[in-house]
């Protein structure tokens, strides 16, 4: 059995599709976890009549205490072997869950597939490019960095429930930013291996209320170089932190280092220097050619000349 977990916060002009469209699957075997995390609209009401016409649907309702308060409790009741996670105001297609089921076999602990973006009337897909199981080994780190955008998230994806039951770290209710990617990647220490599907069966809605990571906030270097560390240390574990990694991953954090300094809050020199004296910094010296900014905005970085940055930012929010 699959046990959906679904947290709910005032979607109520979305949760009837979404429910819908679990209610239709072709794979019956399943249960769905509705937590209604304190909703103020008619959400919690949809979740109950849901929950009266189909007994496979439960609804629990708790006071407002955020997504990753509202995913562990889903966990906590879990009664499936397998755990699969669905936002609110997305919705799957009928075959979504059995073709997950199908690629759940031969010891595999992790199934991932892809998803649709849809955002003001477009939309675009991601999924693997390939049919393909990969052991998380140094042999097939290439591949694991071709894939791992769809790894961030939890949706379009089956999770072992005993592992995850197991876990000592889920869904950090302390942050608001990068909790999907913390519970992934403590879910990915417990495993070996991860299948990859190419196809989309999930569609994720794309609406202001959930492009929070899209937000300017003043901690965003701050978090994001907490979610680039989780990820290095844990390639470093598997003998992956090597030279098809390393490229992807010092671009990225060229790009959050620069995002960190010149974003549209005003940071004291103090502030830019904390920044400029993470230890990366100096492995960033052999990795110039990967990020496209000013070449004197680099010479600044690489030789942490936080006094100078802090000019330069002065300069350019002018």
């Amino acid at each position: 059995m699959i046990s959906v977990i679904i947290p709910v916060y005032n979607v109520e002009p979305w949760l009837d599709q979404c429910l819908a469209s679990v209610a239709a699957q072709t794979y019956t075997d399943w249960e769905c976890i509705l937590v209604d995390d304190g909703s103020t609209d008619g959400s919690g009401s949809i979740c109950d009549r849901w929950a009266g016409k189909d007994s496979r649907f439960k609804a629990i309702h708790q006071a407002n205490a955020g997504v990753s308060t509202a995913r562990n409790r889903g966990i906590e009741l879990a009664q499936g072997q397998w755990i699969n996670f669905i936002d609110s105001d997305d919705w799957v297609d009928p075959q979504y869950l059995q073709a997950l089921m199908d690629a759940s076999s031969d010891g595999v602990q992790l199934v991932v597939s892809g998803h649709t973006q849809h955002h003001k009337g477009s939309s675009k897909t991601h999924v693997p490019p390939r049919d393909e199981t990969i052991e998380l080994t140094s042999t097939h780190t290439e591949t694991f960095i071709n894939n791992i955008g769809l790894i961030y998230g939890p949706c379009s994806k089956l999770f072992k429930n005993q592992i995850v039951s197991n876990m000592a770290h889920r869904f950090p209710g302390h942050i608001s930013l990068g909790e999907d990617l913390h519970f992934c990647f403590s879910y990915l220490k417990h495993i070996k291996s991860i299948r990859f599907v190419p196809y989309s069966y999930y569609h994720y809605r794309r609406t202001e209320s959930n492009s929070l990571s899209s937000k300017k906030r003043k901690d965003t270097f701050y978090l994001h170089y907490q979610s680039y560390r989780i990820r290095q240390q844990f390639l470093e574990s598997r003998s992956m932190w090597n030279t098809a990694s390393k490229p992807h991953f010092y671009k990225e954090l060229w790009g959050t280092i620069y995002n960190g300094i010149f974003n549209d809050f005003p940071l004291s020199y103090h502030e830019i220097k904390q920044i400029v004296s993470i230890p990366e910094i100096s492995e960033l010296r052999c990795y110039q050619d990967v990020f496209q900014c000013a070449k004197w905005i680099k010479w600044s970085l690489i030789h942490r000349q936080a006094a100078a940055l802090f000019v330069i930012k002065k300069i350019l929010n002018s």
